[in-house]
């Protein structure tokens, strides 16, 4: 696989898990503004575990285009 389609694969993946925390952003507050914060104690970790994910991911990419900027993959 070329090096720039794993690229654009990091990039898509990274925003699916921004995406995923918005989302769950959204869901745990409307829970706690239905339901209280007693039917849902661990839902604030939803959005963290998908927080989470979103910085790895951010973080690979990153490293990854700082890899190919120094050429230590060669031309591919």
């Amino acid at each position: 696989m070329e090096i720039e389609k794993v690229i654009k694969v990091h990039k898509t993946v990274e925003r699916f898990w921004l995406l995923m925390f918005i989302i769950a952003v959204c869901i745990t507050g409307w829970w706690w503004y239905n339901e209280g914060l007693e039917e849902h104690k661990f839902a604030p970790l939803l959005p963290f575990i998908a927080l989470a994910w979103f910085l790895v991911r951010r973080f690979m990419r990153k490293r990854l285009e700082k890899q190919v900027a120094n050429g230590e993959f060669g031309e591919q």
